[in-house]
């Protein structure tokens, strides 16, 4: 498991972060910063949409080191740290 922190700049970001992460079969989480028990799924509108989304998040991957690797290389528009 890798985590790493990003943050949505507006709705299109959700919904293009959403497009990507659908296509992996992984599974990716996102967490508030502050709070290990909310979780939501990586690919999950709604769910992002849940959280305050447009505040930093934690995103989980797990997954092994090469596909996080990939996994970060295509989601690196959304400022991932």
């Amino acid at each position: 498991m890798k985590e790493v922190n990003l943050q949505f700049s507006n709705m299109e970001d959700v919904q293009k972060f959403v497009s990507i992460t659908s296509g992996f079969p992984e599974r990716l989480e996102l967490l508030p910063l502050d709070d290990d028990n909310v979780k939501v799924s990586g690919k999950s509108i709604v769910g992002i949409f849940s959280l305050e989304c447009f505040k930093p998040l934690r995103f989980r991957i797990y997954a092994d080191d090469d596909r996080v690797k990939e996994i970060c290389d295509q989601l690196k528009d959304f400022n991932i740290r």
